[in-house]
């Protein structure tokens, strides 16, 4: 080939490359539009998608795909938090492929400083907000704070995770753990998050906590049924984990 058309297609790939693929499942959000133009306003020079994962909202903003650089993908029906992530990172074509809370209650504007912690010297395979790091800002219920510690020392006990934080809504992961742990994920519901940790702790990846912060307190939304879905799906993880296989 002619090394000048080799350089224009090498250019042209580069045009092409995403470095960032941003996640962001949603069901009912209020102030979606508002919110993913916040996550757009805080990525500036970064070749980046959003694919907002529509899981059977009733209700929904009409043309948000016509934001630069947002994919809309629906659902028909409500499929839970860990399928909605599923689809998405089934299309996702970042370098480094992240997901956020789409009521954004972990501002956009830490996007950015987690994406550069990714293409930094330290390189981790995976970076998680946690409420539990000592520089994190945040204000939650009581309530809040003794469902997460009980969960998270399920988790130590059940999984071996020394980790402080599996639930915060903002991680990021390089493109090969996504394709290494896709397709080995089976959880539906909010326990995605476990799942996604523990099989990539299985396989070796390096994890970084990172520090978030919130500036509203949260509004608790956690009942007896949300617990027992969530305990009900970690114990369905253990299990598979533990009896069905080594994965």
């Amino acid at each position: 080939m002619d090394k000048s058309v080799d350089n224009a297609f090498k250019s042209l790939e580069s045009l092409e490359r995403i470095e960032l693929s941003i996640v962001v499942p949603s069901y009912n959000t209020p102030h979606l539009k508002r919110n993913i133009k916040k996550i757009i306003a805080s990525l500036p020079n970064v070749s980046y998608e959003i694919i907002v994962v529509n899981d059977g909202s009733r209700r929904f903003p009409k043309n948000l795909d016509t934001l630069p650089g947002v994919k809309v993908i629906n659902h028909l029906s409500n499929k839970g938090k860990g399928q909605a992530l599923r689809t998405g990172f089934k299309i996702a074509k970042g370098e480094i492929i992240c997901f956020i809370d789409a009521d954004l209650q972990i501002p956009a504007t830490l996007i950015k400083p987690y994406y550069e912690i990714m293409k930094g010297k330290s390189k981790p395979s995976i970076l998680i907000g946690s409420k539990r790091h000592k520089d994190s800002k945040v204000c939650y219920p009581f309530i809040r704070r003794v469902y997460s510690f009980g969960f998270q020392m399920i988790n130590r006990f059940m999984f071996g995770l020394s980790l402080l934080d599996t639930q915060s809504g903002i991680k990021f992961f390089r493109k090969e753990v996504i394709k290494e742990i896709l397709p080995l994920l089976k959880t539906k519901g909010f326990a995605i998050d476990l799942e996604i940790l523990s099989l990539a702790q299985r396989k070796g990846y390096k994890i970084l906590e990172g520090p978030i912060r919130i500036k509203e307190s949260f509004s608790s939304t956690v009942n007896i049924l949300a617990v027992f879905r969530m305990f009900r799906d970690t114990l369905k993880i253990w299990f598979r984990f533990k009896f069905k296989n080594k994965k």
